[in-house]
């Protein structure tokens, strides 16, 4: 892995490995971003931790995810309350990542994601590269 000086093109993503650990698995750190209605339907449901075929609508592809996380991306990320100005960025920038899927973003698209008004693309990336890692996300290493 090579890691080179990060700028606005340098693509992101969650690293799931830094937040996970035996008494907290990723479904449930996306349990705290659930939408209401969301919430309500899935306590209902036996297993939330269940794994579903979860579509990615930009680029079709099929992936294994949990009843949550489809949840948290077909509903609660389209609500008025998911980002609002009020969120901080790195949350804001964590609720991003989640909402597609934790494609790898750059802090370009990172700022689409939150609306051109809410950051710019070098905030994110001075918040993202600087002191500790935040919300683990991390710089996705080049080939």
């Amino acid at each position: 892995m090579l890691y080179l000086r990060a700028d606005v093109n340098t693509e992101f993503q969650i690293d799931w490995s830094k937040i996970e650990r035996p008494d907290l698995n990723r479904t449930q750190v996306m349990e705290e971003y659930l939408c209401a209605s969301c919430r309500e339907e899935l306590e209902k449901h036996p297993d939330s931790q269940e794994m579903v075929d979860g579509v990615d609508m930009v680029t079709g592809e099929v992936h294994r995810v949990s009843l949550v996380h489809e949840h948290l991306v077909i509903c609660c990320s389209a609500q008025p309350d998911y980002i609002t100005p009020t969120t901080p960025l790195s949350t804001a920038l964590f609720r991003a990542l989640l909402a597609t899927w934790n494609h790898r973003l750059t802090p370009l698209e990172l700022q689409k994601q939150l609306g051109v008004r809410r950051s710019n693309p070098e905030a994110i990336l001075r918040l993202l590269t600087r002191g500790p890692v935040r919300e683990s996300i991390i710089p996705v290493p080049t080939a």
